[in-house]
């Protein structure tokens, strides 16, 4: 885990999810936070949760929808994971 992402991670901590993501997304430019989305504090987070959510039966639109994430790049996550896993 990088130094920003544990950063990140003990901010969200500290301010619970609800409230790290509510800041994340507004982007307020006195520091640069990472926005994964949802709250995520890193891709892998992210992607992981995008994976859980596949493998329970999601579809690509209902995972870009619920991510905000093109369903291109939710694809490329789903096809790349998949090759990965044993």
């Amino acid at each position: 885990m990088s130094e920003n992402t544990k950063k990140l991670k003990l901010m969200r901590d500290v301010l619970g999810a609800e409230l790290y993501q509510a800041v994340s997304e507004q982007g307020l430019g006195l520091v640069h936070i990472s926005n994964f989305g949802n709250g995520f504090i890193s891709k892998e987070e992210r992607d992981s949760a995008i994976l859980r959510d596949f493998y329970n039966g999601m579809d690509l639109m209902e995972l870009s929808q619920k991510y905000k994430i093109k369903s291109t790049s939710i694809y490329k996550i789903t096809e790349i994971k998949a090759k990965n896993s044993p």
